[in-house]
């Protein structure tokens, strides 16, 4: 559960300048992408079972921590039935969740709380309330920021439940933050500055003619899932919407898969990320590494629960 939780970059680097001479120079790290950090920006190769086995971990460590503070907590891993997904875009689809929650915009729309820990919550008092969320994410006394290539500023707590998980799978809160946060703000905007390109644009227009051959006329996913805001913005969230969204969400992405549009993405996302600033590929190879250290350590954390 990665909630508003961010960490911070010092010079775009990960030890303090101050402790830099208390222990051996690190080897310079390479200014070229590394094939772990192109995998983990381009969501290629094993990315979507990585995030899957991460955001499982994660459940698990933040669901033992809140038993020590004795706060209930639902233990909610992926699954398409119970959660939202952890990888699903417009051109990396995930049929499985889709099949059980279209593009999950019901509880957008005034759809009940879909989560058990929401429900629990809901039943609390104010305090109680307060008091299960500062167990959670922390009390605010001890917080970090970090800035992401396209300017935003995040800032979180650095204790609580969330924040103990982080330092139990990347060695510190910070560094899981600055790990997903920084990798999520790239792909973000490699996804968008790939829109305009020829062969993406071909692309989406192969997508778009298989959707009209399954009886939706829509542009772009963007347009689908607009139309489908409309429908429950007019008629509140109903069974039969509900349906439809399921129907559009599955059909987009089984097109996507027939109209090569992931690859293509792939492809792209590839070829621009390889052409960052040297800082920033650096920064991306080095939290790349961090990403895979967690990986490891969450399969040992699945294994033991």
């Amino acid at each position: 559960m990665r909630v508003a939780a961010i960490v911070s970059i010092v010079a775009g680097g990960l030890v303090l300048a101050g402790c830099a001479s208390a222990r051996p120079a690190s080897p310079p790290v390479s200014a070229d992408l590394s094939a772990t950090a192109l995998a983990a920006v381009a969501q290629d190769g094993s990315f979507a079972a990585d995030e899957v086995a991460l955001h499982r971990a994660d459940e698990i460590l933040i669901a033992r921590c809140m038993a020590s503070r004795h706060q209930p907590y639902t233990l909610v891993p992926y699954a398409p039935a119970t959660a939202s997904s952890v990888t699903d875009t417009e051109a990396h689809p995930d049929l499985a969740w889709r099949r059980t929650a279209g593009y999950s915009m019901r509880s957008g729309f005034g759809g009940p709380p879909q989560g058990a820990n929401d429900r629990y919550v809901a039943t609390l008092t104010s305090a109680g309330q307060a008091e299960w969320r500062q167990a959670l994410t922390g009390d605010g006394s001890a917080m970090s920021s970090v800035r992401v290539p396209s300017g935003q500023v995040f800032t979180s707590t650095r204790n609580g439940c969330v924040a103990e998980s982080g330092r139990r799978l990347y060695g510190s809160a910070e560094a899981a933050n600055r790990a997903y946060y920084y990798l999520q703000d790239v792909r973000v905007r490699l996804a968008s500055s790939i829109r305009g390109d020829a062969e993406y644009t071909a692309a989406v227009g192969r997508w778009a003619a298989c959707m009209r051959s399954r009886g939706f006329s829509y542009g772009s996913a963007a347009d689908a899932q607009a139309a489908i805001g409309r429908d429950y913005q007019q008629h509140g969230v109903t069974a039969a919407g509900q349906s439809r969204e399921i129907a559009v969400a599955v059909a987009d992405g089984e097109c996507v898969g027939s109209a090569g549009l992931t690859a293509v993405a792939v492809r792209l996302t590839r070829a621009k990320a390889a052409g960052y600033p040297a800082d920033v590929r650096r920064t991306l190879n080095t939290l790349a590494e961090a990403r895979r250290t967690a990986i490891a350590r969450a399969a040992t954390v699945l294994a033991g629960s």
